[in-house]
């Protein structure tokens, strides 16, 4: 369901939670080093973006339709992870 094409893909995991309600983020480096998560539509825009602030980050799945998405993960708006979401 997920494909990395980065070279975190060891130390940043992303997956959907057992009963499907979150788009967890596990990294602990993320927490104080200053990453960003961004979801993106397949129109580009930008419809989730948040700062993670803890090692199992969560992001509620019903906040986001159905479809097709990128997920961004950057550390000073540098890209650092990608990955594509179906929903």
């Amino acid at each position: 369901m997920y494909l990395q094409v980065n070279d975190f893909a060891n130390t940043i995991k992303v997956f959907k939670s057992s009963d499907l309600e979150y788009l967890q983020i596990n990294c602990q480096i993320c927490i104080s080093n200053n990453f960003q998560v961004q979801i993106i539509n397949n129109s580009g825009q930008i419809i989730y973006n948040n700062t993670i602030n803890n090692q199992d980050f969560k992001i509620p799945l019903s906040s986001i339709g159905s479809g097709l998405y990128l997920i961004v993960i950057r550390q000073n708006n540098k890209i650092v992870y990608t990955s594509k979401l179906l929903n």
